[in-house]
């Protein structure tokens, strides 16, 4: 459930009496309070919980998710732009950069996916996000030309499809294929794991709520043998620093994050994040290893 900026702040009026005197220490308590139903109130506790605990301690919390198991983080970034022209531009652009992953979302229109597709792979390895668009007709021909093209992956292809619907898909085709949809909770992975011919996994913590149940999806998923990324919602920045030190820290997480150019860009910190041939390099500062700027957080305050 997302939250209206006229209940911000009647929302922080009633969340603050109810944290006040809590330990920080103490998250599964506080992500389960009544007050935070909205995810993304849930979500910024959380991350102000895990920032706090980390200067207390003077480490990065990646310590206290695992470790640093790796110090660079994958990176695909999503690609923008309304004419296959603007796509390849893109493309190129993002290449030049580092950035050889690439991520496309589809339009639900066959004959312009493919050629969006057809344009782009010439200048990155692609990965597709059908965004569950497709019946199972036009899925069908979609998936005969995306493994035509040499694509490296494709999510959700199939409108409202069940796990055993897209196992059942994935018998038919070499094309691997990833989950996202339906993904809400660690019991969903839990339930994908079951079918072993699918052995790719996308989380978005805008579904899951918390780092802590992203933890356990990523716990189920290394133990299943499944490969997950994390796609990282539109953020000041904030977010996208807690994805990276959980992406460090988790083995599952072999896929990196999968992002928007602008969130390694904009925001409310004082410094970019460094990136280098489509490698994230983890801040091991205090916390989340950022710092926000008090000017750019001006641009955000709400009266």
């Amino acid at each position: 459930m997302a939250v209206s900026l006229e209940n911000l702040q009647p929302l922080r009026n009633q969340l603050l009496p109810v944290v006040m005197g809590r330990s920080v220490f103490d998250l599964e308590e506080l992500v389960r309070l009544d007050l935070q139903r909205f995810i993304s109130v849930r979500s910024a506790v959380e991350m102000a919980c895990w920032d706090m605990m980390g200067r207390i301690c003077k480490q990065p919390i990646c310590r206290f998710l695992g470790g640093e198991y790796r110090s660079h983080i994958p990176v695909t970034v999503q690609l923008a732009g309304q004419t296959p022209d603007e796509l390849t531009a893109a493309s190129h652009e993002l290449a030049n950069r580092g950035y050889h992953w690439q991520s496309l979302t589809l339009t639900g229109k066959l004959e312009d996916d493919l050629q969006f597709v057809q344009q782009v792979l010439d200048s990155a390895h692609l990965r597709v996000d059908a965004a569950g668009r497709y019946e199972h007709d036009d899925c069908d021909k979609l998936l005969a030309g995306l493994e035509k093209l040499g694509v490296s992956l494709l999510i959700d292809p199939l409108r409202d499809a069940t796990p055993q619907q897209l196992a059942t898909l994935q018998k038919r085709i070499s094309l691997p294929l990833g989950v996202c949809k339906g993904m809400d909770s660690a019991r969903d992975v839990f339930d994908l794991a079951g079918f072993s011919n699918l052995s790719r996994l996308v989380l978005k913590p805008q579904r899951l709520g918390s780092l802590l149940e992203l933890r356990k999806c990523a716990d189920i998923a290394e133990t299943s043998g499944l490969h997950c990324a994390v796609c990282c919602c539109d953020s000041v920045g904030v977010m996208t620093a807690a994805l990276i030190q959980l992406a460090a820290a988790l083995p599952a997480l072999s896929y990196g994050l999968h992002i928007t150019p602008t969130q390694l860009e904009t925001g409310i910190l004082k410094d970019q994040f460094d990136v280098s041939n489509g490698l994230l390099r983890l801040p091991l500062g205090s916390g989340l290893g950022i710092d926000i700027d008090p000017v750019k957080l001006e641009r955000f305050q709400i009266a």
